[in-house]
Order: structure tokens, then C-alpha cells, then sequence
């Protein structure tokens, strides 16, 4: 993604846009192997009215994350990786319908909180969602509840969500929510 792209978007997003900062592409690793993939597809720091918002492509998808503005909530229904402060364009007009809808978010008074949230949809999300998790942490709760996943055809209704108080390392200070067929399902981490 050039910066003239990343111009266009905010523009056509309605935003006033001061400064575009590029920023070393956070998807690809810190690693020889992939010095060419960060230097051509960089991520942007754009300044914004609203505050700070980051873009740039990963492999697939553009991530976008505008936790450093006083914004909050979800910009889509879509089945796509999303928490109250970041969402994946799988294309550039998903990025732009995102972009202008992070306009229409509620401000909140306090943006910075501790607490942080992520939701998963589909069984391949949710499966992708508590692998994710298992990396970070050895614990049992998250094998017993990926070999059940597992199990499950891929056409069926299932949610993961995810909420993190930062104050905390690891899987502490962690709840998961199961919603299956509109069934809740919860455990917190210890």
C-alpha cells in the first residue's frame, strides 16, 4: 500500500488527514527472510481529527486498528477478525466502508482502558481464534475447548469472544465466551 492509496482512503472516508507516517510493517517478521515483504508493502501512522490510525496490508487482508483514537465499537457484521478498536479488510472498498464507519462509533470518555476485546465467527474463526490464544499459554481449558471445535462440521454457528484486561501477561485476566447455536458458553482463564 503506497501512501497515495492511503491519502485516497481517508479522503474518500471523509477524513481531514495532518500527517502519514510510515511505520515498519507489523504483520511480517523482524527477520531477513522477509525484508522485502516490509519494505514493499510499508504500514501507515495516519494523524487524523479523530486521532491516530493505523493501516497497512498483512499477507491477505489490510489491518487497520484505531485504538489511539476516542472511537469504540464494531464497523461490521462481516465475518471478518474484528474487536472494538481494529477490524481485517479482506479489499480496498471493505477498507474505505470500515474507514467511514469508524466515523459513526461512539466516542468514549475513556478510550485507554485496560480492557480489550476480540470476537471470532465460523468454526474456522473461532479455531484459528483459540489457537491464537494456546500459543501464548500452556492450558487446558483451551486444548479441551479446541478438540471439541474441532469436532464440529464447519457449517455451524459458533462465537468466540475473547475479552483481555492489559493490566495482565498471558491468559490471566482473560474470559472466553462461547456462543453456540445461540447456547452461551463461559470459563475465565486463573
Amino acid at each position: 500500500m503506497q501512501v497515495v492509496e492511503v491519502a485516497a482512503l481517508f479522503n474518500l472516508a471523509g477524513y481531514e488527514p495532518t500527517e502519514f507516517q510510515k511505520i515498519e510493517n507489523d504483520y511480517w517478521p523482524d527477520h531477513p527472510n522477509y525484508d522485502d515483504m516490509r519494505k514493499q508493502y510499508p504500514w501507515y501512522l495516519v494523524s487524523t481529527e479523530e486521532g491516530q490510525i493505523r493501516i497497512g496490508w498483512r499477507k491477505r487482508v489490510i489491518s487497520i486498528d484505531w485504538s489511539k483514537t476516542s472511537r469504540r465499537g464494531s464497523v461490521t457484521d462481516d465475518d471478518v477478525t474484528k474487536s472494538d478498536h481494529m477490524v481485517h479488510a479482506w479489499s480496498l472498498p471493505k477498507a474505505l466502508e470500515y474507514l467511514t464507519a469508524i466515523r459513526r462509533l461512539p466516542v468514549v470518555e475513556n478510550p485507554t482502558a485496560e480492557v480489550e476485546c476480540y470476537q471470532y465467527s465460523g468454526v474456522a474463526k473461532v479455531r484459528e481464534g483459540i489457537k491464537l490464544l494456546a500459543l501464548n499459554a500452556d492450558n487446558g481449558q483451551l486444548e479441551k475447548m479446541l478438540a471439541w471445535v474441532d469436532l464440529l462440521p464447519e457449517t455451524d454457528e459458533i462465537t468466540l469472544t475473547v475479552t483481555r484486561n492489559r493490566a495482565y501477561r498471558g491468559l490471566e485476566g482473560m474470559a472466553f465466551h462461547i456462543n453456540y447455536y445461540g447456547v452461551d458458553v463461559r470459563f475465565e482463564s486463573k
